[in-house]
C-alpha cells in the first residue's frame, strides 16, 4: 500500500489494550480485546505486536483482522504469556486487530501492544 506522496502526515503508533480472562461457561479461561485506528481517514501500518499476561500457566493467543474466524487470522502463539512478533498489518479506520487469549488462569490480565505508523490527513 503506497502512502508516501499523498499529502498524508505520519505519526508513530504506540497503542495498548488489555483484558481480564473470565470463564464463559466452558471451564476454559478466555479474554478478548481489540485495537485499531478510530479516527476517520487514519491508516495504521502495524510492524510490531507484543503480548504480556499475568497468567501463571500457559496461554494461547490468536490475532484476527476484525472478527474471530479462521479466514481472518493474522498470527498466533502458544506463548501468550510473553511474546513479540514483527509483522506488517495495514488497518484502515474502523478495522481492528482482535486478540483472543485462551487457557491460562481465570482472572489473569492480558495486554496487547501494537507499534507502527499512523498515516493521517490531520494537521498538527
Amino acid at each position: 500500500m503506497g502512502i508516501r506522496g499523498t499529502g498524508m502526515s505520519e505519526y508513530p503508533v504506540y497503542e495498548q489494550t488489555s483484558v481480564v480472562s473470565v470463564d464463559p461457561g466452558t471451564g476454559v479461561a478466555r479474554g478478548e480485546a481489540s485495537i485499531g485506528p478510530a479516527r476517520y481517514g487514519d491508516i495504521w501500518k502495524v510492524v510490531l505486536i507484543t503480548t504480556q499476561s499475568t497468567s501463571t500457566t500457559d496461554v494461547e493467543l490468536r490475532l484476527y483482522r476484525n472478527v474471530e474466524s479462521p479466514g481472518s487470522m493474522i498470527d498466533s502463539t502458544y506463548s501468550g504469556r510473553s511474546a513479540t512478533s514483527p509483522c506488517e498489518v495495514w488497518l484502515r479506520s474502523g478495522e481492528r486487530i482482535v486478540a483472543v487469549w485462551t487457557k491460562g488462569d481465570i482472572g489473569a490480565t492480558h495486554s496487547l501492544r501494537v507499534e507502527g505508523t499512523n498515516y493521517s490527513q490531520r494537521i498538527g
